[in-house]
């Protein structure tokens, strides 16, 4: 819808395809972007009635290494969180995510590389 309303703006400056999958792609990284930041909002979800609450330390355990992915998450950078909220907490093939950024399968799996060697050590430290 938003190509189709803009399409009086495009300027034919590269193919209506290209124009039209980096709108696609814009989209695509404004939704992570919204659900990265509704991590936390996820997360504190109240348990279901009549369910046993976790223990005491078994949910400190849980805040601990949740508020160390996100701390890991926010100190990479934006694409390299991007591709990694694709391929893990949206579970998106590679196909997918590349088709979704405009870049090749390999691209996306050298990024997906990088990305997971960065989180590691920002993870780790």
């Amino acid at each position: 819808m938003d190509a189709w309303e803009s399409l009086p703006r495009y300027r034919g400056d590269s193919s209506l395809l290209t124009w039209i999958l980096a709108i696609t792609r814009h989209k695509v990284q404004d939704h992570y972007r919204r659900r990265l930041r509704r991590m936390e909002a996820l997360d504190e979800e109240a348990p279901e009635p009549g369910s046993p609450a976790p223990a005491l330390d078994e949910a400190l355990l849980r805040q601990h290494e949740q508020e160390r992915v996100e701390t890991a998450l926010s100190r990479l950078s934006e694409p390299y969180r991007l591709v990694l909220m694709s391929r893990y907490w949206e579970s998106m093939a590679v196909a997918e995510i590349a088709a979704a950024m405009g870049k090749t399968e390999k691209a996306v799996e050298r990024l997906l590389a990088r990305a997971r060697r960065q989180f590691k050590s920002l993870y780790c430290e």
